[in-house]
């Protein structure tokens, strides 16, 4: 019996490992306070619930790299919005290649042009967008692109960079 548990517990504590190890990013999660104390400039959408804020660490060109997360309820979706200041770079935690379909949309918020792309990736709807040099990602777990770009498009809004006024078109291209 104690070799049946010593071994399990071996099992376990391996299992653990293999899990633990191969994660390249570490989530610290921060209240609304301490998180904007940090001079991060993230907002979630207006009407967003259940709002969760965190700071992600990760590798960007073998750099360290903090990105700002929000994980929240919009419109009955649960989304993970994340942005960086680091130019163009996808902060989404998601690998592009493994996209089973990418749609690409005009994105035009205040003084800025840019492109959204919307992927469907691992069951989710993953959304990129570059505004200046702030990176941004929303992730939506929805079945519904057009749901999942509505999610990502009014967070863009919500994220203009400066002091400009929000206002987004989209035109599938």
């Amino acid at each position: 019996m104690k070799k049946t548990i010593t071994a399990l517990l071996l099992v376990c504590a391996l299992a653990f490992c293999f899990c633990a190890c191969g994660k390249k990013e570490k989530v610290k999660t921060y209240s609304k306070e301490d998180f904007a104390a940090l001079g991060i400039s993230l907002e979630a959408p207006e009407g967003a619930e259940n709002l969760e804020y965190a700071v992600v660490e990760s590798k960007a060109n073998d750099e360290d790299l903090n990105i700002a997360q929000i994980s929240f309820d919009y419109n009955g979706v649960k989304c993970i919005l994340r942005g960086a200041n680091v130019g163009e770079h996808n902060v989404s935690g998601y690998e592009e290649d493994k996209a089973q379909s990418e749609e690409q949309y005009d994105l035009n918020v205040g003084d800025y042009s840019s492109q959204i792309r919307v992927m469907q990736i691992d069951g989710k709807y993953v959304s990129i967008w570059t505004l200046g040099e702030h990176s941004y990602s929303l992730s939506a777990e929805t079945d519904d692109s057009v749901t999942a770009t509505s999610c990502a498009m009014d967070a863009a809004n919500t994220n203009v960079p400066a002091a400009e006024t929000p206002a987004t078109t989209a035109a599938a291209e």
